[in-house]
């Protein structure tokens, strides 16, 4: 499988998520955001659909194309390097919540880029939603341990990269019409 976008639509997220890069989240930032304790997925060709559940009892639901994906996929590792997370025993926790269906997928924010920041046992994402609002996260190591490992299952499953990483485009002629 490959992602459900050709190559110069990708072309163009990239130059998006570049162009849209929100400020990198610093250490003010962790005392004031919105932590997420849980989060849920469902991937696709075409991007990954989070459910994030926030502990003050809220729901965020964010549509990231695949180039998004892969951008919080490295900055998770990032992190998680920063705060030597993949030092001890590690897996995949999860969480009760409903995973994301397509049908919630119409109310969902699309994300056009991010910015992360490691805080010690969490992790910082900046989010740039189409239209132009920002969103800065806090996520728990588990919970960012936990969408990490989603987002590695995603991306194997629906073939989204290559072993280096490379998102993989659809030829033209296998697009659905």
């Amino acid at each position: 499988m490959t992602t459900g976008y050709s190559r110069a639509e990708l072309d163009e997220m990239e130059a998006l998520f570049v162009k849209r890069l929100p400020r990198v989240p610093n250490e003010k930032d962790k005392r004031r955001l919105p932590m997420v304790d849980a989060a849920a997925a469902a991937g696709s060709p075409y991007g990954l659909l989070i459910r994030m559940h926030l502990e003050a009892e809220q729901f965020v639901l964010m549509f990231l194309n695949p180039v998004v994906t892969l951008g919080l996929f490295h900055g998770i590792n990032r992190c998680a390097i920063d705060g030597d997370w993949w030092a001890g025993e590690f897996g995949y926790v999860g969480t009760d919540m409903p995973v994301p269906t397509s049908e919630s997928a119409k109310q969902a924010n699309e994300v056009i880029s991010l910015t992360t920041a490691s805080a010690g046992d969490a992790m910082i994402v900046h989010f740039a939603r189409r239209g132009g609002s920002k969103q800065i996260l806090g996520f728990r190591k588990q919970t960012a341990i936990d969408l990490f490992l989603i987002i590695e299952h995603a991306g194997r499953q629906f073939g989204l990269w290559d072993q280096d990483f490379q998102l993989l485009p659809v030829e033209d002629s296998e697009r659905p019409n």
